[in-house]
C-alpha cells in the first residue's frame, strides 16, 4: 500500500498484536519503518497526528478499540479527509463489527488492500477540560466504573480476559447505585447508567438493534432507571439474545449529563470522571476503510 503507516499495539488481545508485525509487512508489502509500535493510547494518538501532518493516507490502527479510538483522535486534530484503516487484534473489536471490518486477520488485510472507504459518523464527548471523539459507544455510570476497575486490576483482566467485565460487573450491580442527571429532548432523568451507541453493537458482540446505523447522523441513547442486579441480568440476557432491551431509548443527535464525578468510557477505554458534559454526533466525520456494502 502506498503512503500507508500502521500503528501497532503489541499488547492487544492479551499479546496477539505482538505476533502480527511480520505478517502485516509481508501481506501489505510494507517496509520495517512503515509500522510504528506503541504501548500507550497517548503515544498512538501522537503518532497518528504526526502522520496526518506529514500527509500519510491511510493511517491504520492495529490492536483493540482503544488504539483505534486514539488513532482517530490524533488524525482528527489535523484532518477529516485522511482515511483510517483498522486491523482488529483486541479482545472485543466492537468498532470493527459496527463499521463492517472482518474480525479475521487475513480478511481484514484483504479489505485494507481493496481500499474501499466510506464516511461514518463519530461521537464527540466534550466537557470543560477536553474534547474526545469516539466511534461506537460511550457509557456513563456503572458500566464505565466496571471498565475502570478491569483496567486497574491487570491480573483480573489477564486471568478472565473478556470475562473480567462480567466478573466485576456482578459485584458492581449489587452495590448501592450513584445517580447522575441526563438531559435529552428537554427531559431530565436521574439514573445510575446511560449508554450512547453510535453502532448496533456494544461490549463485544452484544447487539442493540439491527436498525441502528453508524452513518445516519444520529445515535441511540439508552436510559437505565432504578437498576438493580436482577433487572441488569434480564437486560443483558436480552442483549445476548439480540433482543432490544425494554428501557427508555432516544434517537438523538445530542444530550448532556451532569452530576458528581460521573465515570465514563469511550470505545471500551476508561477516560476518567466528569461533572458536566455534552455528547453529540458529528455526521460523516471521517472516512474509514471497510467492506463495500451492496
Amino acid at each position: 500500500m502506498l503512503n500507508c503507516k500502521i500503528i501497532l499495539n503489541p499488547t492487544s488481545g492479551q499479546g496477539v498484536g505482538g505476533s502480527l508485525k511480520t505478517r502485516i509487512l509481508s501481506l501489505l508489502n510494507l517496509k520495517e519503518d512503515d509500522i510504528a509500535i506503541t504501548q500507550s493510547l497517548q503515544h498512538a494518538s501522537e503518532l497518528a497526528k504526526d502522520f496526518a501532518i506529514k500527509g500519510v493516507n491511510p493511517v491504520v490502527a492495529c490492536g483493540g478499540d482503544g488504539i483505534l479510538n486514539a488513532v482517530v483522535n490524533g488524525v482528527l486534530e489535523i484532518s477529516r479527509s485522511v482515511k483510517i484503516g483498522f486491523i482488529p487484534a483486541g479482545m472485543s473489536n466492537v468498532c470493527a463489527n459496527c463499521v463492517g471490518i472482518p474480525q479475521d486477520f487475513e480478511k481484514a488485510i484483504f479489505v485494507l488492500k481493496k481500499g474501499f472507504s466510506k464516511k461514518i459518523d463519530a461521537g464527540l464527548f466534550e466537557d470543560k477540560r477536553r474534547k474526545i471523539y469516539f466511534i461506537s459507544m460511550a457509557d456513563f455510570g456503572i458500566t464505565a466504573e466496571i471498565v475502570r476497575k478491569a483496567e486497574k486490576d491487570h491480573n483480573i483482566k489477564r486471568i478472565f480476559g473478556k470475562g473480567a467485565h462480567v466478573f466485576l460487573g456482578a459485584f458492581e450491580f449489587l452495590k448501592k447505585k450513584k445517580n447522575f442527571r441526563v438531559l435529552v429532548e428537554d427531559k431530565f432523568f436521574n439514573v445510575p447508567l446511560a449508554i450512547f451507541s453510535n453502532g448496533k453493537y456494544w461490549g463485544g458482540a452484544l447487539f442493540w438493534d439491527k436498525s441502528i446505523k453508524i452513518d445516519d447522523g444520529e445515535g441511540n441513547l439508552f436510559i437505565f432507571e432504578k437498576l438493580n442486579f436482577f433487572k441488569a441480568l434480564k437486560i443483558f440476557s436480552e442483549l445476548i439474545r439480540h433482543k432490544n432491551p425494554k428501557v427508555k431509548q432516544f434517537k438523538t443527535k445530542e444530550f448532556s449529563i451532569e452530576g458528581e464525578k460521573i465515570p465514563f468510557q469511550l470505545d471500551g477505554e476508561f477516560y476518567g470522571f466528569t461533572d458536566r458534559a455534552r455528547i453529540q454526533i458529528i455526521p460523516s466525520c471521517f472516512p474509514i476503510i471497510a467492506q463495500e456494502t451492496k
